[in-house]
């Protein structure tokens, strides 16, 4: 997904007072809004217990054991998803009793977007290929399942003068909540060359609070601008903590010449062509040889 939005609107936001945003959205909330629904789904992950012959068990007349739910962050070649999303049984106090003979397999898979209120079937979140972000309990997942959609990372050092945006719902509720809010506001902050964390301020709020995205408005071209994703928000401990995030596109080096050398062959032995003066004495001798067989 690479969103891009006109400068002029996004700048025109930023001269309302805070205490002013509170009441009245500025028009760049509303653009980072827009870009937050088209990034973030809502997802809801079932899974059956299995045996070692394969088979498949649920729990009484419901279709699965159990399930997690959560969201995940759409990316530019996968996504960022929690551990217990992409594996729900790993955290689910109801698969303990049965972890020593039973393995958690996925069975079926929901979303929503952030502003809807249906689940709606999905493809289950199942990574080609994970990386665990620090904590080890959030994961940058590269996956083709979105084909390609999501937030364009920033992974460069430096000062960020982005948007923070928190999801929260009604307490009690969570994701099932057909209230899920968004809370945006500015926050500018320094991100140094070592930091692979950063605290975040929590939010203070009466809300169920899930979590959190930073994005960075990066100019991309004349009159554009694009909310790019520097990170996930979670919750650590009792602190809320930025997750970095590193591209997939890693820089390849490009392949230096190699000097190419002939191969030589060896040559086939050959006589000396040194030419020797025949003196008759080895006629003599051969001669002498033959009278003495005789």
């Amino acid at each position: 997904m690479k969103k891009v939005f006109s400068i002029a609107s996004v700048l025109a936001g930023l001269a309302i007072p805070l205490q002013a945003q509170t009441v009245v959205q500025s028009a760049s909330q509303q653009l980072v809004e827009d870009a937050v629904k088209e990034g973030i789904l809502l997802y809801r992950q079932d899974y059956l217990l299995e045996d070692s012959a394969g088979g498949r068990f649920a729990v009484g007349e419901l279709p699965y054991f159990s399930n997690a739910s959560g969201f995940c962050v759409l990316i530019d070649g996968g996504y960022v998803a929690p551990q217990a999303l992409l594996e729900p049984w790993t955290e689910d106090a109801a698969y303990e009793p049965y972890a020593a003979q039973y393995k958690g397999a996925l069975s079926a898979a929901f979303q929503r977007s952030v502003d809807d209120v249906r689940w709606v079937e999905a493809k289950p979140l199942h990574p080609q290929k994970k990386e665990a972000l620090p904590g080890n309990d959030w994961y940058q997942a590269e996956d083709s399942l979105f084909n390609g959609h999501g937030f364009v990372l920033d992974t460069k050092d430096g000062k960020k003068d982005g948007w923070l945006v928190w999801l929260a719902a009604q307490p009690s509720i969570g994701l099932d909540s057909t209230e899920l809010n968004l809370v945006i506001y500015r926050r500018s902050m320094e991100i140094g060359p070592d930091a692979d964390t950063c605290v975040i301020p929590g939010l203070r709020s009466k809300q169920d609070i899930l979590g959190a995205v930073y994005l960075n408005p990066v100019v991309t071209g004349v009159g554009a601008v694009e909310f790019r994703l520097v990170g996930p928000v979670v919750k650590m401990g009792e602190q809320w903590v930025l997750l970095r995030l590193a591209s997939f596109q890693k820089e390849e080096k490009e392949a230096e010449p190699v000097l190419l050398t002939p191969i030589k062959e060896d040559e086939p032995a050959t006589e000396s062509t040194t030419e020797v003066q025949d003196t008759g004495k080895k006629k003599k001798e051969k001669r002498k040889e033959r009278q003495e067989g005789l």
